[in-house]
């Protein structure tokens, strides 16, 4: 659409309105023909758009990271977000909240080769035992358990 030029008594057209509104409505910066409120309504969109998986990915990967530093005392993490989507489809599950991402050696820094993905549940017990004890070998046979047990759900 070509450009509408703005009023000299200090209106904008906007296009979603239909009407003009005062200048001050309109949001600073690059010059355009949406007021504020459908700005907002547009990126709100555009945020639903972007797909729950996305959300879900950033939850779960945050997760981990919060986990590799508290539980762990790991400053550095080797996990992105695309390696927990890398995780979700090699065990051929949807992504959900319901997951966290563990390292399966706790004594290495979590990456794509060391990560599984746990339930809550098991998150919980891994976790509890590895604070309460420190035992890797312990850790990992419990790793191992749930990797027999068919580990996700």
């Amino acid at each position: 659409m070509a450009p509408i030029p703005d009023s000299p008594c200090g209106l904008r057209f906007c296009r979603d309105c239909n009407e003009f509104k005062p200048i001050g409505e309109f949001p600073k910066g690059k010059r355009r023909y949406q007021c504020r409120k459908h700005v907002e309504e547009r990126c709100k969109q555009w945020r639903r758009r972007a797909g729950v998986s996305k959300n879900v990915l950033a939850k779960v990967w945050h997760a981990a990271y919060m986990d590799a530093r508290a539980v762990f005392q790991r400053k550095v993490t080797k996990l992105s977000q695309a390696d927990v989507a890398r995780l979700f489809a090699e065990d051929g599950v949807e992504p959900a909240v319901s997951f966290r991402a563990l390292p399966a050696d706790p004594n290495e820094v979590i990456s794509v080769d060391n990560a599984i993905l746990v339930s809550m549940d098991d998150r919980k017990r891994l976790v509890r035992d590895w604070t309460a004890n420190e035992d890797a070998a312990r850790y990992r046979e419990m790793v191992l358990q749930l990797q027999g047990r068919d580990l996700v759900r």
